[in-house]
């Protein structure tokens, strides 16, 4: 090999061994926080919103039996 192809060998090893992440994978600082799942379109927030009354009116009126 002569000196050129060596030297563009040991540039390229270089460069991919100098590259990536080092060490072990840590894991985040801080929890993201999760919503509370509900839509933020408004048909589908009407929709679950009348369910949800639904369904807490059918509680009441087990309640109340």
């Amino acid at each position: 090999m002569d000196k050129g192809t060596k030297l563009i060998f040991a540039i390229t090893f270089l460069f991919s061994v100098g590259c990536g992440v080092k060490g072990d994978p840590q894991p985040p600082s801080e929890m993201p926080s999760l919503g509370k799942g509900k839509p933020t379109f408004d048909k589908a927030s009407k929709e679950l919103i009348e369910k949800e009354k639904a369904r807490e009116e059918k509680i009441k009126n087990k309640k109340r039996n």
